[in-house]
């Protein structure tokens, strides 16, 4: 089942398809008659980010508008960014304007048409009729995990959820994911038996996915963070006489965000207090509260002076 515009879905229609989906049921009422029919079948959906432009600083539920119950019914999520590119976007254009002139849509140029007729059959689809006895074929197999790769699932789960982080949850819903798509994988092969480098894979692509959701958030966290700690040390470098004649032993938090804030860098205080917090278990910051301790002795200033320690990559 093949759905566009995901996110412009009715209240009702979403109600229907978290049925469909969590249930494999669909509950009719009409005229009278109240039954219930399966829907034993996988769903591909593509949506839209609210506003026409996705923010990496929101969640994927925030730019998509749809709720998170919903969303966490798929197994898979992957985010497709249109980032301007010019190889890619010329690329793009010569296509485009060479099917609106020969109608052909498989866009082959002069130069694919000689590796066409070098490699013949290569881009040749397949026939329908031999796709549907494949897939037909495929789905008289019901591939199950073998006794001995028992203890490779429960390392596997153990793995996710140990290298969870950030906003991801890790729940007993993505290991069914993981065995859903081996068990597809399997399929593939014709084969009654899970291997172990299908429930690799299963696992590798889940990864995938997710890595594509939290890349954007945790580039732009860490560029922020970088940014904030820089204009604090860059202050406390450059103040430092001042500061320990005038015998000021703190820095509090309202002046920390009035010299971190600018009109080109308009951070959150949430923003700021991750940053402290981070680089105080560093060992850069000694905070009470939020508030910056300076020490007579300088220390405070020499850490500040030495190269910013290596941050765990988020």
């Amino acid at each position: 089942c093949c759905i566009d515009e995901f996110d412009k879905m009715e209240e009702q229609d979403r109600t229907a398809i978290h049925e469909a989906m969590e249930q494999q049921t669909v509950s009719i009422a009409k005229g009278g008659i109240t039954t219930t029919l399966n829907t034993r079948a996988a769903v591909l959906a593509a949506a839209n980010p609210a506003g026409g432009s996705y923010d990496p600083s929101r969640s994927p539920e925030e730019n998509i508008n749809l709720p998170a119950a919903l969303l966490s019914r798929f197994d898979f999520l992957w985010l497709l960014l249109d980032r301007p590119n010019e190889e890619d976007d010329r690329l793009l254009a010569e296509h485009v304007l060479r099917v609106h002139q020969t109608k052909n849509h498989m866009g082959k140029d002069e130069a694919g048409m000689q590796d066409y007729e070098s490699n013949p059959g290569v881009n040749d689809p397949l026939p329908s009729n031999v796709v549907r006895a494949y897939i037909g074929m495929a789905r008289e197999y019901n591939p199950s995990v073998p006794e001995e790769l028992a203890g490779h699932v429960a390392e596997i789960y153990s793995n996710m959820r140990q290298g969870a982080h950030g906003h991801q949850v890790v729940t007993p819903r993505q290991l069914l994911s993981v065995l859903r798509m081996a068990q597809a994988l399997a399929r593939l092969r014709l084969d009654s038996h899970i291997a172990k480098e299908d429930l690799d894979e299963a696992q590798r692509l889940l990864e995938a996915s997710k890595s594509t959701l939290s890349a954007e958030r945790a580039e732009e966290r860490t560029d922020a963070t970088s940014a904030i700690y820089g204009r604090i040390a860059n202050y406390l470098i450059k103040r430092k006489h001042a500061l320990s004649s005038s015998g000021v032993d703190r820095l509090c938090f309202a002046d920390i965000a009035r010299i971190v804030r600018d009109a080109n860098f308009p951070c959150t205080d949430k923003q700021i207090k991750e940053a402290l917090t981070e680089y105080s278990q560093l060992d850069v910051f000694q905070l009470d509260g939020f508030d910056i301790l300076l020490h007579e002795d300088g220390d405070a200033f020499e850490r500040m002076s030495a190269p910013p320690p290596k941050r765990a990559r988020v």
